[in-house]
């Protein structure tokens, strides 16, 4: 199927196989966007079995400047040179028409690194928006085996807006990305995920893949970026970028994984993401992971990759790993 025109569409899509139904889906935007105005049911289901597949195939290329040499050493840093929230730009009916967000390369140097910021941007054309939405939104909801894989064009939400989770994945359902961005969600006040939640809610758990693409400029209490529980998160790699806990004490500006379940990464970036808020109690270093934070079991390996210029407010700058949900305060 390929879009034709921009649609304002409110009703809920489902695609739900069966032995004797074997459903397929592939979803050309072609530069155009699907503006989804329903503050609680998902546009797009996809259970038992069922594929969606999203691309754009007007999708624009990025820019991207010459970069800026970072000079900071040991412990004295600048500090809007890190976490540096991505941002999107808004045109008519609040709809995001462009999207900036920022990669920290390190290149070895000697015994030490070089660090160098790069900024990146994008027109957004193909787009599924979130419009009208509410923090109980599921914009593209996996049940039961589901699988949604996002090649190219944009999942994200209009201006001031909220949203429960951009893509979300239970019960043995998966997400895999290789191209395209998910940007700009807000969850409100309470929650996680905003980008993208997977979970074993219903049952077992899910799977993120992100072999490309970009996730950035999210919000949310936990996980701004992407929230695991007891699922498992692969990444080798595309850019997780610009994403933030909110003002509140939580885990992981771009991943937050938790109750079991693994990340592994092998490439790509985590980078300039931000843990927003510090908990107030000095020492106990309870709260933080600004790229990467993970607690009660899960298991991370990182065996390459970049993990640069993420910004803590109180513990784990690139990577915060704890059981002191499980353990209290003798884990601290």
């Amino acid at each position: 199927f390929k879009l034709v025109n921009d649609i304002e569409y409110n009703q809920e899509i489902r695609f739900e196989q069966t032995d004797d139904n074997p459903i397929n889906i592939t979803l050309d935007l072609n530069g155009h966007k699907i503006k989804y105005s329903n503050p609680s049911a998902p546009l797009f289901d996809v259970a038992n079995g069922a594929t969606l597949t999203i691309t754009d195939s007007a999708q624009a290329s990025e820019t991207v400047d010459d970069g800026q040499p970072l000079a900071d050493q040991g412990q004295s840093l600048t500090a809007e040179n890190y976490g540096k929230k991505a941002e999107l730009t808004y045109g008519d009916g609040d709809i995001p028409s462009s999207l900036t967000y920022y990669v920290t390369k390190s290149t070895p140097n000697d015994t030490g690194t070089t660090e160098k910021l790069f900024e990146h941007k994008v027109e957004i054309k193909g787009a599924i928006v979130a419009c009208d939405g509410s923090e109980n939104l599921k914009l593209i909801n996996l049940y039961n085996g589901g699988r949604f894989n996002l090649e190219s064009g944009v999942i994200t939400q209009e201006q001031n807006g909220r949203v429960g989770n951009l893509i979300y994945a239970e019960n043995g359902s998966a997400v895999n990305m290789s191209g395209g961005y998910v940007c700009g969600a807000f969850r409100g006040t309470s929650g996680n995920g905003a980008g993208i939640m997977v979970s074993n809610a219903s049952g077992k758990g899910s799977t993120l893949n992100l072999t490309g693409g970009v996730i950035a400029g999210n919000s949310a209490c936990n996980g701004g970026g992407v929230y695991a529980c007891y699922s498992e998160v692969t990444i080798t790699n595309g850019v997780i970028s610009g994403n933030s806990t909110l003002d509140s004490a939580g885990f992981g500006g771009g991943i937050m994984a938790e109750y079991g379940g693994s990340v592994t990464v092998s490439g790509g970036y985590i980078t300039n993401n931000k843990y927003a808020k510090f908990c107030g109690n000095d020492g106990y270093g309870d709260h933080g992971g600004a790229g990467l934070a993970a607690k009660n079991g899960t298991h991370v390996t990182i065996f390459g990759g970049q993990i640069t210029g993420n910004y803590s407010e109180e513990a784990g700058g690139g990577v915060y790993i704890t059981d002191v949900d499980r353990h209290g305060a003798s884990s601290r």
